[in-house]
């Protein structure tokens, strides 16, 4: 879900549950408490989606960033992967390579047609909001000044239309011509300007303009408007006779004329006002507790959902354990002198937080060699138990140990430790492009040299699409300096010094269920939030799959790996050991 749709939603329960207090405090209260209540409505359907509070931060572990792809390691260590070659074949089309570092158009997502649509509907509001500023001025400039030691006003010779007031502007009808009657109209439309009325329904209008979508919105226009009148008349009330002033009201009631963002002396809802200036309401006693009570709840569950539901530091579960490591046991007979050998051990502290990563073996269990893991962000433990196996998923593992939605942390590091290059011997500058929703569209790296030599020819390049603020794909360029890399090595390049790595994601309702690279496949199978199943495809052939258990805690307690020839190839069990 998109940042903005987020925030429209969060706005609209921020609304709902304003308005209910509004409910409950109007009955009882006085119109000028109930206005400023309003005006704070608006105020936080606007500020409260806007400010996120995040659960307090956790201390990190040594988070120094570095990436799935070193390139001395790879150079000094042929038994690595070793980087893509230019050939891509994958499930979604990504561009050609003499795309990079042009200009491209931005091909609009249903997202942005969506925005656009709702921007042009915000257009059209605002340009009917100008139109009854225009016909203000008409309005004014058709009628005749009226002034006296009593009374200045304008006096309007219009159809259905009693009296109503523009900022310091007060136009009254030419056919309210009784002395008393005058009096009365013009110090309700008096307090009217006064109060500054004509602000709060301006800003009512506004928030309606931009918050369309939200019915309530509309709702807290209307009420912004009437509390106006209730506001004016228990002011009025104070000086002057309630019969005398209602028998005023009822005269008047039946030459009405709403204007759109004028104070009108309205009568259209004459009995509910009768009603409020009869009524009893309480100033502060009870109305100021119970809104800011109110106004609490409705930023609790709309500005600390980070206090709620973390999606990427689910830690709570891990605060008792000490340590998970992970061991397998062989169905091979080429390999069962292995068995109980431990794959990846990870330690934690008292707080649930990761302390650290060794990774002592990787698939297929056929080399030992230890090395301590380190993360650019504190990792999903989720994700930590899926790479403890210590087997490959591509880029997909970025989106088990950080989310979806892991290239915004990915850009955020890069602008002070890039995780590819952050290497004592590396010298980089790093820009970025974002989009609409702050998240990189391009990271463009440049001067990457080992030991200040020219290791990298020209900038690496790295592009982002995404749906819904989730990546769907993924492609970097990279121009490597032939000369330095070992003559042994070069066969890895197939036609030039050119290297490109891709890789597409797909999801299900924000879960992924796929990732392609090349000949490469990976597809991902869920039961509620944890991974069940998945799947290695090679040229679109199953090559082996994992079956994930859980304990009733959800706590993976054993990987079963089965082989091309679908026979039980390894199992994975985890030993865990807890503070106390």
């Amino acid at each position: 879900m998109s940042n903005i749709t987020l925030f429209f939603i969060e706005s609209i329960l921020c609304t709902g549950i304003l308005y209910i207090g509004f409910l409950i405090l109007s009955k009882r209260s006085s119109a000028t408490f109930l206005r400023l209540y309003l005006m704070g409505i608006i105020g936080a359907a606007i500020l409260f989606p806007a400010l996120q509070i995040d659960s307090i931060p956790k201390s990190k572990l040594n988070i120094i960033p570095t990436g799935a792809y070193d390139y001395i390691e790879k150079f000094e260590n042929p038994s690595h992967d070793i980087p893509d070659s230019p050939e891509i074949t994958s499930e979604i089309p990504v561009p050609d390579t003499n795309e990079i570092g042009e200009n491209n158009a931005n091909i609009f997502s249903l997202q942005e047609f969506m925005l656009l649509g709702y921007g042009v509907i915000v257009v059209l509001l605002f340009l009917k909001l100008l139109i009854s500023f225009v016909n203000i001025l008409k309005l004014k400039t058709d009628s005749t000044i009226v002034q006296s030691s009593e009374w200045k006003y304008y006096k309007v010779e219009k159809d259905k239309f009693v009296a109503a007031s523009f900022f310091n502007w007060i136009f009254i009808n030419n056919t309210v011509s009784n002395h008393d009657l005058v009096n009365t109209v013009y110090s309700h439309e008096t307090i009217h300007k006064d109060q500054w009325h004509t602000i709060d329904i301006l800003v009512a209008e506004l928030f309606c303009i931009v918050f369309w979508l939200n019915p309530i919105a509309w709702i807290i226009k209307n009420k912004v408007r009437l509390n106006t009148e209730f506001d004016t008349d228990q002011r009025l009330v104070r000086g002057l006779s309630l019969s005398t002033y209602s028998d005023h009201l009822i005269r008047l009631s039946c030459n009405i004329q709403n204007q759109n963002i004028m104070n009108n002396l309205s009568a259209q809802v004459l009995k509910k006002r009768i009603k409020k200036m009869n009524g009893k309401y309480n100033h502060s006693s009870m109305s100021i507790p119970v809104g800011i009570s109110i106004f609490g709840i409705a930023f609790w569950l709309v500005s600390c959902n980070g206090l709620i539901n973390d999606e990427f530091k689910p830690v709570g579960e891990f605060k008792n354990i000490r340590s998970i490591t992970s061991r397998f046991i062989s169905h091979q007979l080429d390999t069962k002198e292995k068995d109980h050998k431990v794959i990846a051990t990870a330690n934690y502290n008292q707080d649930g937080t990761l302390g650290s990563f060794t990774q002592h073996m990787t698939y297929p269990y056929n080399l030992e060699t230890s090395r301590v893991r380190e993360f650019w962000d504190e990792p999903n433990e989720d994700g930590i138990l899926l790479i403890m196996d210590g087997l490959h998923m591509s880029h997909a593992e970025k989106n088990f140990l950080y989310g979806n939605q892991w290239p915004r942390k990915y850009a955020n590091v890069s602008t002070q430790r890039h995780p590819l290059y952050d290497d004592s011997g590396f010298n980089y500058e790093t820009t970025t492009s974002f989009n609409m929703n702050g998240f990189p569209k391009e990271i463009t790296t440049s001067n990457v040299g080992l030991q200040n030599q020219r290791f990298m020819q020209g900038p690496v390049i790295e592009k982002f699409k995404y749906q819904d603020n989730n990546i769907t794909s993924y492609r970097m360029v990279r121009k490597f300096n032939l000369d330095l890399i070992p003559e042994e090595h070069r066969k890895y390049f197939v036609s030039d010094s050119t290297v490109i790595t891709s890789a597409n994601f797909q999801y299900i309702e924000d879960k992924l269920v796929g990732i392609s690279y090349k000949d490469v496949q990976y597809r991902f199978y869920h039961e509620g939030s944890k991974i069940v199943r998945s799947e290695f495809y090679l040229d679109g052939q199953l090559y082996n799959y994992r079956e994930y258990f859980f304990n009733d805690n959800g706590f993976k307690i054993r990987t079963e790996i089965y082989n091309v020839d679908l026979q039980p190839e390894y199992t994975i069990f985890y030993e865990y050991e807890y503070y106390n």
